[in-house]
């Protein structure tokens, strides 16, 4: 019985750990991206739909982009994957609330963000 509790009780400190280090991962990727995103031409003027927007597609962004590892492999971060779908939800997000204009700047800047880096 002893030994059942503490194999139980490994399963559950590595699962945690994993939990963890995902968790940590995201906030840090939160951040950082979070500063591309204020670096958006028109940032000042929009800030209330980049805040929002940029909540609801961070999460979608991180789960695609995101790759925990496993016992022999490290966890991995897409992070160009990243960026595409963050920035394609931003501009879907403006494209829904009808404005296609801000759709199309958004879409612009990830294209520009993503071809100077890669």
């Amino acid at each position: 019985m002893k030994k059942l509790l503490s194999i139980v009780l490994v399963i559950a400190f590595v699962l945690g750990m994993k939990f963890f280090k995902q968790h940590e991962a995201d906030g840090d990727i939160h951040d950082e991206a979070y500063l591309f995103v204020e670096a958006l031409p028109d940032f000042d003027q929009h800030q209330a739909f980049y805040a929002t927007a940029f909540e609801v597609a961070h999460d979608k962004a991180f789960q695609e982009a995101y790759h925990p590892g496993r016992r022999r492999r490290a966890a991995t971060f897409d992070e160009d994957r990243y960026f595409e779908v963050l920035f394609d939800s931003m501009a879907s997000q403006a494209q829904a609330g009808g404005d296609a204009d801000h759709a199309d700047m958004i879409r612009t800047y990830a294209t520009l963000l993503l071809t100077s880096s890669g």
